[in-house]
């Protein structure tokens, strides 16, 4: 990311469609991080033909049997890729649409940042995620404000539920994670607002319960990939703030958020207009990334938080 980053900067201001663009950010440094120097994703006419498959996912798999559709790498890419990207866009949308959020996370940013005597400007992105604390704040909250993913539990034995519900052992239940996300007594009033300061944790206050946070799923299906997602979007979201203004083309430089659709695969909405923004560089500082420190562990879900008690 940081090389078409860098790449792009000597443009000076470049004119980009956000959605498209973010997604290709994020899946060449997906498939480079999965597949390496023989990643077969360098091939612009494979990477165009999964974007392709995506929208047409369950036309296009229909006519395989199921021996073919075991032998691809279709689930991995699925695990990887149909909710990094959409996520990505929406934090980079909140950030960029709100010059208060830009600010803040700018500042924090900033602070990562050392610069030697020729001029050179390190950023060390290790720990972007315990380092940034806003920025990881507004991730988990585009994640709570925007996921409609579904669970699957297994009851355990029975129980009655609001004494209303007798849920008998062994029934699976279905739930919608927009439901504990939207939760008024555990949110409060302003659930229905993006806040992007709400997982903050305050002196004094009580936190939210980690429990009504199911971005990540739970139990035996706790996303194993979580912390490579978070840390490789706030990665990104960092490197772009620090070097570029994006500024939206079409409709006189003001925001205006893209009305969603959310593919079979996905549990966040992808766009369903385009949002054409020009991408100006900064400044001409010149950079460099590196993942040089020991990472520290940031919890983010209620068994991460359980278990350090």
């Amino acid at each position: 990311m940081s090389h078409s980053l860098e790449k792009l900067g000597k443009n000076g201001s470049t004119v980009v469609e956000l959605f498209s663009w973010v997604r290709r950010q994020l899946f060449m440094a997906t498939t480079e991080s999965i597949f390496g120097p023989k990643n077969p994703f360098r091939d612009s006419t494979l990477e165009q033909a999964w974007y392709n498959l995506s929208q047409q996912s369950r036309s296009t798999c229909s006519k395989y049997c199921k021996a073919d559709v075991a032998a691809t790498e279709i689930g991995q890419m699925v695990a990887s890729l149909t909710n990094s990207v959409p996520a990505a866009f929406w934090v980079i949308y909140h950030v960029f649409s709100d010059p208060v959020v830009l600010g803040d996370y700018r500042k924090e940013v900033e602070q990562l940042i050392h610069t030697d005597d020729s001029g050179l400007c390190t950023v060390n992105l290790a720990n972007i995620k315990s380092a940034c604390p806003i920025l990881l704040s507004t991730w988990q909250e585009t994640l709570r404000y925007g996921h409609i993913g579904i669970s699957a539990r297994v009851v355990m034995k029975d129980i009655m539920s609001d004494n209303k519900y007798l849920l008998k052992k062994g029934a699976t239940i279905m739930t919608i994670a927009s439901v504990p996300h939207t939760e008024v007594s555990v949110w409060g009033p302003t659930v229905d607002i993006f806040d992007h300061r709400r997982f903050l944790r305050k002196h004094g206050e009580k936190s939210a319960n980690p429990v009504a946070v199911r971005s990540f799923g739970g139990g035996a299906a706790l996303c194993p990939g979580r912390h490579f997602v978070s840390t490789e979007v706030m990665a990104f979201t960092a490197l772009l703030l620090l070097q570029f203004d994006l500024k939206p083309v079409a409709t006189g430089g003001k925001w205006m958020e893209p009305r969603k659709f959310v593919p079979v695969t996905s549990a966040m909405p992808a766009t369903k207009d385009t949002l054409e923004v020009k991408n100006v560089s900064r400044d001409n500082r010149n950079w460099q990334v590196n993942y040089s420190a020991p990472a520290k562990g940031v919890d983010m879900v209620a068994e991460e938080f359980a278990q350090g008690q």
